[in-house]
């Protein structure tokens, strides 16, 4: 019996990541966007390339997958889709963290954080 506990497996290569951190970190995993599912009960996912070689897989991953990243305050309120929403979370590939006391803004505050921390990776 495997009792191997993996984060991700790519698809295409078999690649796998252990850790959620582990897959961020990899030099060669490329944040793409937000594609958001807030209609259907939860948050959508975040998408990466894998450009492994020859692998140009793209990978969806669950947006709560990545929550603990953020530590900001925690909105109860959701005004996604309200009258004051700039609708960032509507825009694929859009990085933009609006003002609103919303229940969504943590979303885009982590993909600053994975842009961060992936940048920084590749600056090494």
């Amino acid at each position: 019996m495997n009792n191997e506990v993996i984060f991700k497996e790519c698809s295409t290569c078999g690649q796998k990541w252990a850790t959620s951190d582990s897959f961020i970190m990899d030099r060669n995993i490329e944040y793409l966007g937000h594609q958001e599912f807030l209609d259907e009960g939860h948050s959508g996912y975040f998408l990466f390339n894998h450009i492994n070689n020859d692998c140009r897989t793209t990978i969806a991953i669950p947006v709560e997958s990545f929550h603990y990243l953020y530590k900001g305050e925690k909105y109860i309120e959701d005004k996604h889709g309200s009258k004051e929403c700039p609708k960032y979370c509507f825009q694929f590939g859009c990085d933009r963290v609006c003002d609103n006391e919303c229940s969504c803004r943590w979303i885009q505050e982590v993909i600053h954080i994975i842009k961060e921390i992936q940048q920084d990776i590749r600056s090494i």
